[in-house]
């Protein structure tokens, strides 16, 4: 055998191996599910924060029920987010996409869908933020980095609950 044959034969072997590591890879990832939006946000959402401008959420015109702060959007009804889930919404403030995760013990936590490494949306998986672009985790209570690339956390966004709704209070 030459070198020549040699050499093609060893780069063939880890071209094959590439793809196998992809493969598995691509099976442990697990299926996509399309993430949940809330009643009145789940209109126009762009799929990537890298190719679309978010669109303004619209406030409605009802007035708030006493305890909600001034300026308050209501997101939904209460019942629409379950315990271990998570739901996307527009921050009231700017249209950027934002996180709220309700807990296992009924609280709500909110905080930027924009992962702060290179702008993709991440995801609510297994009790944590994940971003599928380069698979930073992030604490879905605290938005604190638990695995890198990414090493700012994610910055924390206000919600509250009552009378049966969720609002986002801007900032």
């Amino acid at each position: 055998m030459t070198r020549r044959e040699a050499l093609g034969r060893a780069y063939g072997a880890v071209g094959v191996a590439a793809l196998g590591i992809a493969g598995i890879s691509a099976l442990l990832k697990g299926s996509y599910r399309a993430p949940r939006t809330l009643a009145s946000t789940a209109a126009r959402r762009p799929r990537s924060a890298h190719h679309a401008q978010p669109a303004k959420h619209k406030a409605t015109s009802t007035p708030a029920p006493s305890g909600v702060p001034r300026g308050a959007v209501r997101l939904g009804r209460s019942n629409q987010l379950p315990a271990g889930q998570a739901a996307l919404y527009r921050d009231p403030s700017d249209g950027s996409p934002d996180i709220v995760v309700r807990h296992s013990g009924g609280g709500l936590t909110a905080m930027s869908a924009i992962c702060t490494h290179a702008g993709c949306e991440v995801q609510y998986q297994n009790g944590a933020l994940f971003c599928p672009c380069h698979g930073s985790v992030f604490n879905a209570s605290t938005g604190a980095v638990e695995q890198g690339p990414a090493s700012t956390p994610l910055p924390l966004r206000k919600v509250v609950e009552r009378r049966g709704s969720i609002y986002a209070v801007p900032s």
